[in-house]
Parts: structure tokens; C-alpha cells; sequence
């Protein structure tokens, strides 16, 4: 199962966001963060919301991923990440160098920055403090998280995703061939595994929707090869089989969907990425009514398991504007 974030340990770490404006509301005139401006040096140039449309105009902004900074003066974890992570040179440099930086301070729901800091609240789906979001510069989703942070770890996915969420993209659009240029060479060629569930039925669906069988059954039972491998080397406790295997088995027909879903019955997330395969299977079909049911069945297990992945929500959207899509080659 591809990792998701643990609710429970995550709550001890973070604020919900009713409670901080509750909190807010009794203690923000004594306790506040002085935060660096954006002139000072070694200090992440940050942008305030109403900003950003601006600077995404300018034709000498050529960073590509936005990271917005959900927090609030009175969070005591946002506070704290302020005075440490925020203060780190690398970290600074990372940020001023390969992301446009944009604080999302919910201390100004009521101030100047009101319209758009309650549009990003939505956009970005933030229930708790500190939560980082990082999107592309269409606001597509890449990497997110909340609580206890890993930044580092954080960055270093978003750059390494935001190839595939741009894929994904045009996959809803029906434009397979550029999304086939925007996926991982080395990934493609087998030499690199793919490590993800979804990411696979990424990489199995652009594949197939152009006309590439061989490339594709090269490509999942290189992969299949590895997990099992890696399974089999574990004590006879834990050699079980695993859902990713299983998915690939459905993905070469070698297994039902009915016994996929069962396998995944324990796991939203999984459950949501059996219902994302199926639902790509109906569109190469061009059945795109059973495609849509599949596709808001994935949408909600997706939800559920609190997988970020938005490549069935990106689907409904294109076949609801009724842009997409053109048939499978």
C-alpha cells in the first residue's frame, strides 16, 4: 500500500483550524510571531496571497512549484517552525531558489488579505496548522502536509512529482502522447523502479492509450519482479503477497477487479486506486459513462484514505466540461 498519513499521529502534532481561530480570537493581541521581511537577508522572500496572481504574470518569474506556508501568529508549532526550520540556510536557499514562497497567514482572514486567504483555505483544503502545500503554477496539487513536517523530505517529492501531476493533467485532457514526454525516462525504460501504486496506473495507461503493449507488459513485469523478490526475501511471517502485485496482475489481466477490490477492502487508498484502474481501462474503451462512476468512486476512497492524489478528480472535471476526450489509439 502506498504510505498515507497517519490521522492519529498527526493531530497530536498539529492545530485543528477551528481551534486555532477560537484561540485566536482570545490571545492574538498578546501573543504574535515577528516574522523576517522579505528584504532582510538570509530570509525566505515570502508573498502574501493577493500577490501571487501578479508575480505568476511576470514574465521573469520562471519557477515552476508554488509552496504556501499555511500558518497562524498564535500556532505554537507554526511559531516554532518558524523559529527553526524557516531559519535554516539551506532551507532558505532551497525555497528562494526553486519555489515562489507565498505565506498563508490566517491570522488576516479578517484583514486585507481576507478573499484570497479564505480562497486558498478551500482551494487547499487546510484543516490543520502548520500544513505546507505545494502546487504547480496552475494550482494543481503535488506535494502536501501537515503537523510534524519533513520539509526537506517534502521538497525533495514535490520536485520529483510534479513531472507526474503534469502528466496526469494532460491524461484527462486525452493528450497521452505529451504526458508519455513528462513521465520519468528512467522509469519508463524499467532501469528505475516505480514505487507507487497510482504512479503505475499512470505509467500503464499512457503506455497503453498509445499503442504500446510490449513497452508496457516490459515495464509492469519488470516491476512486478522486484517487489516479489524484495517479498520473498522477508521471514515467512510477512511473505505475503501485496496489493501492489496484485494490482499489477490486474493491470496484465492475469486477476479480477472483483479480487482486487477485496484485497484492498482494508484500505481506502487502495480501494480508491483499484476504482482509478478500472475507470482508465473504461476510458480506453471510450465507455466514459461506466468511466465517470469509477472515477467519482476513486475521487471518494481517495478522500477517505486522505491519498492527495487528484488524477480521478482531474477526469470528472474534463468529462463534466465535456472537453475530454479523445479515444484510445
Amino acid at each position: 500500500m502506498a504510505p498515507t498519513k497517519n490521522t492519529t499521529a498527526s493531530t497530536t502534532l498539529a492545530i485543528p483550524l477551528w481551534f486555532t481561530i477560537l484561540a485566536g480570537l482570545a490571545i492574538a493581541a498578546r501573543v504574535t510571531v515577528k516574522l523576517p521581511s522579505s528584504e532582510q537577508k538570509n530570509a525566505i522572500a515570502w508573498l502574501k496571497p493577493s500577490e501571487v496572481a501578479s508575480r505568476l504574470a511576470d514574465p521573469g518569474e520562471t519557477r515552476e512549484l508554488i509552496f504556501y506556508d499555511c500558518m497562524a501568529d498564535w500556532c505554537p508549532p507554526c511559531k516554532k517552525m518558524e523559529r527553526t526550520t524557516f531559519q535554516s540556510k539551506a532551507i532558505i536557499e532551497s525555497i528562494n531558489k526553486d519555489f515562489i514562497p507565498v505565506r498563508v497567514n490566517f491570522s488576516s482572514e479578517t484583514g486585507p488579505e481576507e478573499a484570497a486567504t479564505k480562497s486558498l483555505k478551500s482551494k487547499l483544503s487546510v484543516y490543520y496548522l502548520p500544513t505546507i502545500a505545494i502546487t504547480l503554477r496552475n494550482g494543481d496539487l503535488v506535494a502536501k502536509d501537515w503537523g510534524a513536517i519533513n520539509l526537506k523530505d517534502l521538497m525533495k517529492e514535490a520536485k520529483k512529482k510534479a513531472g507526474l501531476v503534469r502528466a496526469e493533467r494532460k491524461l484527462s485532457q486525452g493528450l497521452a502522447g505529451e504526458a508519455l514526454t513528462l513521465l520519468d525516462a528512467k522509469k519508463l525504460s524499467g532501469e528505475e523502479p516505480i514505487n507507487d501504486e497510482i504512479e503505475i496506473v499512470v505509467y500503464d495507461h499512457t503506455l497503453r492509450s498509445l499503442g504500446k503493449e510490449d513497452d508496457c507488459k516490459r515495464l509492469l513485469e519488470k516491476n512486478y519482479a522486484r517487489v516479489e523478490e524484495k517479498r520473498k526475501a522477508l521471514p515467512p511471517a510477512l511473505n505475503k503477497p501485496v496489493f501492489y502485485t496484485s494490482l499489477i496482475n490486474y493491470l496484465q489481466g492475469k486477476e479480477s477487479f472483483e479480487k482486487l477490490v477485496n484485497e484492498a477492502a482494508n484500505y481506502n487508498s487502495d480501494k480508491g486506486t483499484a476504482h482509478l484502474a478500472l475507470a482508465l481501462k473504461a476510458m480506453r474503451d471510450n465507455d466514459k459513462t461506466a468511466a465517470g462512476k469509477e472515477f467519482r468512486k476513486a475521487a471518494m476512497d481517495m478522500s477517505r484514505g486522505y491519498n492527495e492524489d487528484k488524477l480521478a478528480e482531474f477526469y470528472i472535471d474534463e468529462l463534466e466540461k465535456g472537453t475530454q476526450v479523445a479515444p484510445a489509439m
